[in-house]
Protein backbone atom coordinates (compact mmCIF):
# COMPACT_ATOMS: atom_id res chain seq x y z
CA UNK A 1 0.00 0.00 0.00
CA UNK A 2 1.23 3.50 -0.80
CA UNK A 3 1.45 5.43 2.50
CA UNK A 4 2.33 8.74 0.91
CA UNK A 5 -1.34 9.51 0.33
CA UNK A 6 -1.75 9.88 4.12
CA UNK A 7 0.72 12.71 4.23
CA UNK A 8 0.36 14.44 0.91
CA UNK A 9 -2.80 15.61 -0.74
CA UNK A 10 -3.20 16.73 -4.29
CA UNK A 11 -3.52 20.30 -3.05
CA UNK A 12 -0.09 20.19 -1.41
CA UNK A 13 1.60 19.46 -4.75
CA UNK A 14 -0.88 21.18 -6.99
CA UNK A 15 1.79 23.29 -8.63
CA UNK A 16 3.16 20.15 -10.29
CA UNK A 17 0.05 19.99 -12.42
CA UNK A 18 0.68 23.43 -13.94
CA UNK A 19 1.69 23.43 -17.59
CA UNK A 20 5.45 23.74 -18.04
CA UNK A 21 5.23 27.19 -19.63
CA UNK A 22 3.33 28.50 -16.60
CA UNK A 23 5.93 27.02 -14.24
CA UNK A 24 8.72 28.76 -16.14
CA UNK A 25 6.72 31.98 -16.05
CA UNK A 26 6.57 31.72 -12.23
CA UNK A 27 10.25 30.79 -12.12
CA UNK A 28 11.35 33.80 -14.15
CA UNK A 29 9.08 36.06 -12.11
CA UNK A 30 10.69 34.98 -8.84
CA UNK A 31 14.07 35.49 -10.44
CA UNK A 32 13.03 39.08 -11.09
CA UNK A 33 11.80 39.61 -7.57
CA UNK A 34 15.04 38.14 -6.22
CA UNK A 35 16.89 40.87 -8.12
CA UNK A 36 15.28 43.38 -5.75
CA UNK A 37 17.54 42.57 -2.83
CA UNK A 38 20.82 43.65 -4.47
CA UNK A 39 19.13 46.85 -5.66
CA UNK A 40 17.97 47.60 -2.12
CA UNK A 41 21.45 47.00 -0.69
CA UNK A 42 23.12 49.05 -3.42
CA UNK A 43 20.72 51.91 -2.71
CA UNK A 44 21.71 51.75 0.96
CA UNK A 45 25.37 51.83 -0.06
CA UNK A 46 24.67 54.93 -2.15
CA UNK A 47 23.18 56.65 0.89
CA UNK A 48 26.20 55.77 3.02
CA UNK A 49 28.57 56.97 0.27
CA UNK A 50 26.70 60.28 0.28
CA UNK A 51 27.10 60.57 4.05
CA UNK A 52 30.84 60.29 3.41
CA UNK A 53 30.58 62.89 0.60
CA UNK A 54 31.67 60.31 -1.99
CA UNK A 55 29.54 61.74 -4.79
CA UNK A 56 31.48 60.02 -7.58
CA UNK A 57 30.85 56.56 -6.14
CA UNK A 58 27.22 57.44 -5.39
CA UNK A 59 26.55 58.67 -8.95
CA UNK A 60 28.18 55.62 -10.51
CA UNK A 61 26.11 53.31 -8.30
CA UNK A 62 22.91 55.24 -9.06
CA UNK A 63 23.47 54.66 -12.78
CA UNK A 64 23.98 50.92 -12.16
CA UNK A 65 20.83 50.68 -10.02
CA UNK A 66 18.80 52.54 -12.65
CA UNK A 67 19.97 50.10 -15.33
CA UNK A 68 18.93 47.12 -13.19
CA UNK A 69 15.54 48.65 -12.38
CA UNK A 70 14.90 49.50 -16.03
CA UNK A 71 15.77 45.95 -17.06
CA UNK A 72 13.47 44.47 -14.40
CA UNK A 73 10.60 46.74 -15.40
CA UNK A 74 10.97 45.86 -19.09
CA UNK A 75 11.20 42.16 -18.34
CA UNK A 76 8.38 41.81 -15.80
CA UNK A 77 6.27 44.97 -16.05
CA UNK A 78 5.86 47.64 -13.40
CA UNK A 79 2.32 46.69 -12.39
CA UNK A 80 3.29 43.09 -11.83
CA UNK A 81 6.44 43.96 -9.89
CA UNK A 82 4.66 46.52 -7.72
CA UNK A 83 2.59 43.72 -6.18
CA UNK A 84 5.72 42.32 -4.54
CA UNK A 85 6.97 43.63 -1.21
CA UNK A 86 10.63 43.04 -2.04
CA UNK A 87 10.35 45.12 -5.19
CA UNK A 88 8.42 47.90 -3.45
CA UNK A 89 11.08 48.06 -0.73
CA UNK A 90 13.92 48.30 -3.23
CA UNK A 91 12.33 51.09 -5.30
CA UNK A 92 11.49 53.02 -2.14
CA UNK A 93 15.14 52.77 -1.06
CA UNK A 94 16.19 53.84 -4.56
CA UNK A 95 13.92 56.90 -4.36
CA UNK A 96 15.44 57.77 -0.99
CA UNK A 97 18.96 57.41 -2.40
CA UNK A 98 18.41 59.45 -5.55
CA UNK A 99 16.53 62.19 -3.70
CA UNK A 100 19.31 62.37 -1.10
CA UNK A 101 21.79 62.72 -3.96
CA UNK A 102 19.71 65.49 -5.55
CA UNK A 103 19.44 67.42 -2.29
CA UNK A 104 23.16 67.17 -1.52
CA UNK A 105 24.15 68.21 -5.04
CA UNK A 106 21.80 71.20 -4.94
CA UNK A 107 19.43 69.83 -7.56
CA UNK A 108 15.66 70.01 -7.43
CA UNK A 109 13.69 67.12 -5.96
CA UNK A 110 11.65 66.11 -8.98
CA UNK A 111 10.03 63.20 -10.77
CA UNK A 112 12.42 60.42 -11.67
CA UNK A 113 12.27 60.23 -15.45
CA UNK A 114 14.05 56.97 -16.28
CA UNK A 115 12.11 54.66 -13.96
CA UNK A 116 8.34 54.10 -13.73
CA UNK A 117 7.33 54.49 -10.10
CA UNK A 118 4.06 54.52 -8.20
CA UNK A 119 3.23 57.52 -6.01
CA UNK A 120 3.51 55.35 -2.89
CA UNK A 121 7.18 54.69 -3.72
CA UNK A 122 7.88 58.39 -4.05
CA UNK A 123 6.15 59.32 -0.81
CA UNK A 124 7.75 56.47 1.13
CA UNK A 125 11.22 57.28 -0.18
CA UNK A 126 10.84 60.99 0.48
CA UNK A 127 9.59 60.34 4.01
CA UNK A 128 12.75 58.29 4.60
CA UNK A 129 14.82 61.04 3.01
CA UNK A 130 13.96 63.33 5.92
CA UNK A 131 15.58 60.82 8.28
CA UNK A 132 18.77 60.81 6.21
CA UNK A 133 18.76 64.58 6.24
CA UNK A 134 18.43 64.53 10.04
CA UNK A 135 21.46 62.21 10.17
CA UNK A 136 23.25 64.60 7.84
CA UNK A 137 22.64 67.48 10.26
CA UNK A 138 24.15 65.47 13.11
CA UNK A 139 27.24 64.85 10.99
CA UNK A 140 27.43 68.53 10.03
CA UNK A 141 27.22 69.61 13.67
CA UNK A 142 29.94 67.11 14.59
CA UNK A 143 32.12 68.62 11.85
CA UNK A 144 31.42 72.15 13.10
CA UNK A 145 29.54 73.13 9.92
CA UNK A 146 26.69 74.87 11.72
CA UNK A 147 25.74 77.17 8.82
CA UNK A 148 24.98 74.18 6.60
CA UNK A 149 22.61 72.78 9.23
CA UNK A 150 20.21 75.67 8.61
CA UNK A 151 20.17 74.83 4.90
CA UNK A 152 19.31 71.18 5.58
CA UNK A 153 16.65 72.21 8.10
CA UNK A 154 15.03 74.39 5.42
CA UNK A 155 14.97 71.46 2.95
CA UNK A 156 13.31 69.21 5.54
CA UNK A 157 10.73 71.89 6.32
CA UNK A 158 9.96 72.31 2.61
CA UNK A 159 9.54 68.55 2.23
CA UNK A 160 7.25 68.33 5.24
CA UNK A 161 5.08 71.19 3.93
CA UNK A 162 4.57 69.23 0.71
CA UNK A 163 4.05 65.85 2.37
CA UNK A 164 1.38 67.15 4.74
CA UNK A 165 -0.78 67.89 1.69
CA UNK A 166 -1.06 64.17 1.00
CA UNK A 167 -3.73 62.65 3.18
CA UNK A 168 -1.70 59.54 3.89
CA UNK A 169 -3.05 56.55 5.76
CA UNK A 170 -1.73 53.17 6.84
CA UNK A 171 1.87 52.40 5.95
CA UNK A 172 2.62 55.84 4.50
CA UNK A 173 1.10 57.62 7.49
CA UNK A 174 3.44 55.68 9.77
CA UNK A 175 6.43 56.63 7.62
CA UNK A 176 5.36 60.26 7.60
CA UNK A 177 5.01 60.34 11.38
CA UNK A 178 8.45 58.87 11.90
Amino acid sequence: ENNTSKYYTNSSIEFLSYPADQYFQFSSYFEGVNNSSPILHNSKRIIFALHRDDFVKAKKSLVEVEKKLTKMQKEFGVNRLNKEGAYKACVEEYVEAIMFYLVLTGEKIDKIKNINLFLESYIGGICDLTGELARRTVNLVAQGKIKQVANVKKVVEDIMVELVEFDTTGYLRTKYDQ
